[in-house]
């Protein structure tokens, strides 16, 4: 008998076992492989419910523009702590720029600006209320005129009629000497003579005065300034409270128009008085007046008479001027006044003062209106230019002025006329909630 059949008779059980074994292999795979799918299955779509539901769940992430003239980024997506992270330090950073920008821009308006009265604004005691008038008076019309003077080493021309007068008496002394001398009256050419040598004299007193100072002006240039040289004992009328507040803002008008002609002719080389200075190389060469303009209030409150809110962007009237800009209530950020200043200019010079005034504060030229000046004609008055082409040049100018800074000053009369509903606060420099603000007590530093 075969030997392998022996072996199955004796082990039938092993063979009857790995024959079940090995059929149940495809049957084992096949059902394996069912159940492994229902699993896969089973996780895709719990997986998926998961990823919609989180899906659902989505951030917004914005970076507001700095500028009105940018645009807003933002794109949606799940919450995530690193792209939280990064738009948050994106958004501290924006803010630390803002508030230093915002915090130069104080810092260039007001620059040295103060009260002309030390702690008068922007609530005078009684004490204060008694001596108003006699204050303002010495402080705007006397002192004031002189300080402005001084900020451009300026100075009147000779005055014609005096210097006349002596020439005339130097004319009659040489008639006499000749009469004295030879017994006669002089002849035409000697007449001629003596008025060519007056006329030298003429000519060299003026151009002398004019490499003295650096530019003509005189308290009569300042419009809005009562000249005290004609009555210097006549006080003003005694001024309300607005009136006051107007004299303050012109006065700093005043000072920075003055200021940026001292720095349009230092570009030039004027040092006045110094050698090859003087009024002949300055860029300004004269101020023949200067005019300010009332505060623009041509915006108005909301419908129901409350501030605008703070993001709301400021109204622009383009009929009030080629820049659109007006104050009043609806921006509450800054007020407008225009200036009218009337100079005699070098004319290849004068981009260099359009220049000075953007230089020295927020002044924007509007307008220029150019007209021929005839040195001979000006000569005749008493004023030398030196050899430059020159023009008289009307120039209009708009003024800003932020209220951050002002508003400290600024009487409780003039704010509810102009609409000042509360302190403007500064941006916050890192980010985080902007202060209180502040009152309404000024700097006590300073005056004038």
């Amino acid at each position: 008998m075969n030997p392998a059949v022996l072996w199955l008779k004796k082990n039938w059980i092993i063979a009857v076992l790995a024959v079940v074994a090995l059929a149940s292999l495809p049957t084992l795979w096949y059902f394996a492989g069912k159940k492994n799918k229902a699993l896969v299955d089973r996780v895709q779509t719990s997986v998926k419910a998961d990823f919609d539901e989180v899906s659902k769940d989505r951030q917004n992430y914005t970076l507001p523009p700095a500028l009105p003239s940018a645009k807003e980024f933002s794109f949606s997506a799940p919450p995530n702590k690193i792209i939280n992270a990064y738009f948050g330090e994106r958004l501290t950073e924006q803010q630390k720029q803002i508030a230093s920008v915002w915090s130069n821009a104080l810092e260039f308006n007001q620059g040295d600006h103060k009260p002309l009265i030390e702690n008068f604004f922007p609530k005078p005691d009684e004490f204060y209320l008694r001596t108003l008038t006699g204050d303002l008076t010495i402080a705007f019309v006397v002192e004031l005129p002189k300080r402005l003077v001084a900020i451009v080493n300026g100075g009147p021309a000779p005055d014609a009629d005096k210097l006349a007068a002596t020439l005339r008496e130097n004319a009659e002394r040489s008639l006499a000497r000749i009469q004295t001398e030879k017994g006669r009256d002089a002849t035409a050419e000697e007449w001629t003579k003596i008025k060519e040598e007056l006329l030298g004299v003429r000519v060299a007193r003026y151009k002398q005065a004019a490499q003295d100072i650096s530019v003509y002006v005189d308290a009569a240039s300042f419009s809005d300034i009562p000249d005290a040289s004609k009555d210097p004992n006549k006080p003003l009328e005694q001024p309300t409270i607005r009136k006051a507040w107007d004299y303050q803002e012109i006065a700093w008008l005043y000072d920075d128009i003055l200021k940026a002609v001292a720095l349009a002719n230092s570009k030039t080389g004027s040092a006045g008085g110094d050698v090859g200075g003087g009024v002949p190389q300055s860029v300004v060469k004269r101020i023949v007046s200067m005019k300010i303009g009332p505060v623009s209030l041509s915006a108005t409150a909301s419908a129901d008479g409350t501030a605008p809110a703070a993001d709301a962007p400021i109204p622009k009237d383009y009929n009030n001027s080629v820049t659109g800009r007006i104050g009043g209530v609806a921006n509450q950020l800054f007020d407008v006044r225009p200036v009218t200043i009337d100079v005699i200019v070098s004319s290849k010079h004068l981009p260099h003062f359009i220049d000075a005034l953007a230089e020295t504060n927020f002044m924007t030229v509007l307008d220029v209106d150019l007209t021929n000046v005839e040195p001979l004609d000006e000569l005749k008055l008493g004023y030398y230019y030196g050899d430059d082409h020159i023009v008289r040049a009307v120039v209009q100018v708009e003024t800003i002025w932020l209220r951050d800074w002002t508003r400290l000053f600024m009487p409780l009369e003039v704010k509810a006329d102009r609409g000042v509903f509360a302190d403007p606060v500064a941006p916050p420099a890192d980010g985080a909630q902007p202060p209180a603000p502040p009152g309404d007590k000024p700097p006590t530093s300073g005056s004038g």
